[in-house]
């Protein structure tokens, strides 16, 4: 088991030597020079605190004594400027020995340094192994959640909690450096824990997948992504990065990720890494000609500092005809990855039963919903297969996370008729009794002209089930008859929503 003797080498754990000004105090009693130093501590007066505190038997120290020698060695390591290595490790060390309350803030801001002073010095810390002693079970619930604040322009930036800044440099420290015969299941355990509490936080994500990749947990790393796909699958990068998970087990997958990669709209110096990995995927499979494309594309965009790899692969094309673009290929290459992403995926079918304007964004929104628990809308111009015409037609969903692919749907045989309606929808059956707004006056229909155009204004079902006039006008119901209602109560507004009416003959 590691411990902080082990971790400090016996430079660091020399005491750093202090000027003899303590020593007219060492009459006084131990509580009064706690005191003393705690005072000085609070006034910034940090060092002179510390030379009371090591002029003390600190293994007697108490979890209230310790404390106050923690916050003194905690102030005095954030605000002393060019500290120097030894000497921050040195105060991490007596930290570290000591007997306060963990979990604490004084334990979570400790860290907090510790990550600042490595940020600004690379490498001066051995972090996976001190976060290890630091022990990762002391994070207080706080620590989980991202800080937001306002930028001077008015936007919304969100800073990473302090559990994710600290396993992103513990993870970037273990995957660049090599750890022999050292024991990582601690790490990875905790990071399962963090990422199902912070599924929000998709670069704590991206460096947990990569963890996993490192020691042999590609079934992990494909896990976490196909979670961050709802996010962050309009990026290049991450389906360059899905693609190095699974190209050693599937070369026709990890193809079609890094084809949807250059699929995305982005210059071509940010993918040129992408097109050489492709290339070199293609030449494995014989595909010379789309292969020799995205080498001359790397080749072009790059122009000097080329890879050396590439000279070694395009040695293999050269003489292979040339294409104009990749951009069918690519295309054909999606089926698989669709099939890889979705195939598990059950299929939800739904009616779209509504569409609307919002006044505010001016945007069109198409609504749908399977009479159970999915009730959603769509913006119209994400949907291409969908038409206006369709309306009171059923689609084929598949959801991520609760989300709708847009890519997978699918047109639907089913047809109103065919669906359950479950809890929280209701089904409300009646004689409909119409009224007319005329003139500023209410008419009921048994009063108007039959051949009129007017459109009723509302009506009801039963004595109290109201039905608004819209709602009768987008299901063609300009006659008092038996009706069929399938609604849904809204709570909040104390109102029923209404999803389908059906004339009963």
């Amino acid at each position: 088991m590691l411990s902080a003797d082990k971790y400090f080498n016996n430079k660091v754990r020399q005491s750093i030597n202090f000027d003899d000004s303590t020593n007219d105090c060492d009459l006084v009693p131990k509580f009064e020079k706690i005191k003393l130093a705690n005072s000085l501590s609070k006034a910034n007066k940090c060092l002179d605190a510390i030379k009371i505190f090591e002029s003390l038997d600190q293994s007697s120290f108490n979890d209230i004594e310790s404390e106050a020698f923690g916050w003194a060695i905690y102030r005095y390591i954030s605000n002393e400027k060019n500290i120097k290595i030894n000497t921050f490790k040195y105060f991490l060390y007596k930290y570290l020995k000591l007997k306060n309350n963990r979990p604490s803030i004084l334990h979570s801001v400790i860290l907090n340094a510790c990550i600042k002073f490595e940020n600004n010095n690379p490498g001066s810390i051995d972090f996976v192994k001190f976060l290890e002693l630091w022990n990762v079970n002391f994070f207080q619930n706080d620590d989980y959640i991202a800080k937001e604040f306002k930028s001077n322009d008015g936007k919304i930036i969100q800073y990473p909690s302090l559990v994710s800044r600290a396993l992103r440099i513990a993870i970037d420290n273990f995957i660049k450096k090599e750890y022999k015969n050292y024991n990582i299941s601690w790490l990875v355990k905790f990071c399962s824990h963090a990422f199902n509490i912070m599924s929000y936080d998709q670069w704590f994500g991206r460096d947990f997948a990569q963890l996993s990749h490192k020691i042999g947990d590609t079934k992990k790393s494909i896990e976490i992504y196909k979670n961050l796909h709802d996010k962050i699958s309009k990026t290049s990068y991450y389906w360059s990065e899905f693609g190095d998970f699974v190209k050693q087990a599937d070369i026709d997958l990890a193809i079609s990720m890094y084809s949807k990669a250059l699929m995305q709209k982005n210059e071509d110096i940010y993918v040129i890494k992408i097109r050489l990995k492709l290339a070199e995927l293609l030449i494995q499979k014989g595909l010379y000609e789309n292969s020799k494309y995205e080498l001359e594309r790397y080749k072009n965009t790059k122009n000097k500092n080329l890879d050396s790899n590439f000279y070694k692969l395009y040695d293999l094309v050269k003489n292979a005809q040339s294409t104009k673009s990749n951009y069918e290929f690519y295309k054909s290459t999606q089926d698989r990855l669709s099939n890889f992403l979705y195939s598990d995926i059950k299929v939800v079918e739904c009616l779209f039963y509504n569409k609307y304007l919002d006044n505010n964004t001016k945007k069109e929104y198409y609504c749908f919903t399977n009479f159970s628990d999915k009730d959603f809308k769509i913006n119209k111009k994400q949907l291409k297969i969908v038409k206006e015409t369709d309306l009171l037609s059923c689609f084929e969903f598949k959801f991520i996370n609760d989300k709708p692919v847009i890519s997978e749907i699918k047109k639907s045989g089913k047809s109103i008729g065919d669906f359950k309606v479950e809890s929280p929808f209701k089904i409300i059956i009646g004689s409909l009794k119409l009224s007319y707004k005329i003139d500023g006056k209410i008419v009921q229909y048994r009063n108007i002209n039959y051949t009129s155009d007017l459109n009723p204004a509302f009506g009801f079902l039963g004595k109290d089930f109201y039905i608004q006039g819209k709602d009768l006008m987008n299901f063609s119901i300009d006659k008092e008859s038996n009706i069929k209602v399938i609604y849904r109560y809204n709570p909040k507004n104390q109102k029923n929503k209404i999803y389908f009416i059906k004339k009963l003959s």
